[in-house]
């Protein structure tokens, strides 16, 4: 994921860290010189990232929420599910997952790591005409195109 975010990502990149925990996506973003906002529902994990970021001066707006009812204002050059989708029931999931893809600009890519038998039901949500650009056994990501038409 590194390696595939290094390539993909161009320099100040707007990134949506969901289920950012204590920061372990987030920080190494931030330090390769992204915007990044991390959602965690974990006051704690927030709590210890917010601490990172003002000891170490990162540009992350670290923020408690869920990514069901999360209200993002801005499209992200990249939203980020590393790890995080698994632990919710699959309705949630899904239905959370779907809501956030609409958060993802143009030309900007989704990224998922979770467990393999979660990647079919997810991809069913990437919209038509979205393109596979990197992904594995237990990954993907997508990118949407320039000029987009929504959900098929």
């Amino acid at each position: 994921m590194v390696d595939f975010l290094s390539d993909a990502l161009g320099a100040g990149s707007l990134i949506l860290d969901v289920g950012c925990g204590q920061g372990r996506d987030a920080v190494w973003l931030a330090r390769a010189g992204h915007l990044v906002t991390g959602i965690d529902p974990s006051i704690v994990g927030v709590s210890q990232l917010q601490r990172i970021v003002a000891k170490q001066n990162l540009a992350i707006d670290a923020q408690v929420a869920n990514m069901e009812t999360y209200q993002a204002t801005r499209l992200f050059d990249c939203v980020l599910f590393d790890r995080t989708l698994h632990m919710l029931p699959v309705k949630d999931r899904i239905a959370g997952f779907a809501r956030l893809l609409d958060r993802v600009g143009p030309a900007g890519c989704v990224v998922v790591l979770d467990e393999a038998p979660n990647l079919a039901e997810l991809e069913t949500e990437i919209p038509y005409g979205w393109d596979w650009i990197w992904g594995g056994k237990s990954d993907f990501a997508y990118r949407r195109p320039l000029a987009s038409s929504g959900r098929s």
